[in-house]
């Protein structure tokens, strides 16, 4: 196909988007829709995973004594971590201590919640060894007075199920979300063919080809997955990180932090699938009706 007929197919495609506006918009929007949904998965999985890295290098294990024991009976717990094996430094965090470190570290808003609770005093003991921080994680449950232990190892567990979760949630929106989009191109598609029938009979009566006459239609999907894969895009660009403010701010304990959003990334992903989309759901509209393939 010459630059001239491609040209005339473009033109054609975007006269008939033009005049189906409102499904054309339907379908811009139902693509944008999964494409924001992909894209978002993408990026939560990426910084789950980057959380997963940080913490599969984490060598600390944190043991909480008992939120009744006084500091008498919570030190006595110090000593007893310090004197296991493969812990090379521990660091003891009083009950006020601890209190003050949260506020610091989550805001205002956590000093509430911490009046009414009881803080526990805690033991930071780092080891000598990823290896082995489970090992000690599990000597230090074994002791005397303390309540509960936190270790990377039990974290990056927490997350990795997490991440699983996440990705089949996503996948399933994502799923349903790409049939609607699909849906609703190739009804637009039929629409614009129904509408140009006789038109595309006479072309056909003087010996176009049914490429010929599919391909503004398959440009239509093409057109409507682009459009809708940069909405994605932008949406992602400007809404991504401020999700991300938002979640830090209402979840301060959740050790989420974002990354740049990498367009070099997204572009090929979002668009690429969008376009994808497009196509698809034109391509059946075609096959079907001018019997293309």
């Amino acid at each position: 196909m010459n630059l001239r007929l491609l040209h005339n197919c473009i033109t054609e495609a975007w006269v008939s988007l033009r005049r189906n506006g409102l499904m054309t918009l339907a379908g811009i929007t139902t693509v944008a829709a999964s494409m924001v949904t992909l894209g978002a998965l993408y990026l939560f999985v990426r910084d789950l995973n980057g959380m997963v890295g940080r913490y599969a290098k984490e060598t600390i294990v944190t043991v909480f004594a008992n939120p009744g024991f006084d500091e008498s009976r919570s030190r006595k717990i110090r000593a007893q971590v310090e004197a296991l094996p493969h812990v090379v430094k521990v660091e003891y965090i009083s009950k006020e201590q601890g209190a003050k470190l949260m506020v610091e570290r989550f805001g205002e808003k956590t000093a509430e919640v911490i009046e009414e609770l009881e803080m526990p005093a805690q033991v930071v003991a780092n080891v000598d060894d990823v290896a082995n921080t489970e090992a000690v994680a599990e000597a230090a449950r074994q002791l005397e007075g303390v309540d509960r232990v936190n270790s990377a190892a039990k974290v990056t567990s927490r997350l990795v199920t997490f991440r699983a979760m996440l990705q089949r949630v996503g996948l399933i929106a994502m799923i349903l979300l790409g049939l609607v989009a699909l849906l609703t191109v190739n009804n637009t598609v039929h629409l614009a063919i129904t509408a140009r029938e006789q038109e595309i009979e006479i072309m056909q009566l003087v010996g176009a080809t049914a490429w010929y006459v599919g391909t503004p239609f398959l440009l239509e999907g093409a057109i409507q997955g682009f459009l809708g894969g940069m909405v994605a895009l932008v949406a992602l660009a400007l809404g991504y990180a401020e999700l991300l403010d938002y979640v830090q701010t209402q979840l301060p304990f959740i050790p989420i932090g974002g990354a740049a959003i990498g367009i070099r990334v997204l572009l090929p992903l979002v668009v690429g699938a969008g376009m994808a989309f497009g196509v698809l759901g034109s391509f059946i509209s075609v096959r079907r009706l001018l019997h293309v393939g």
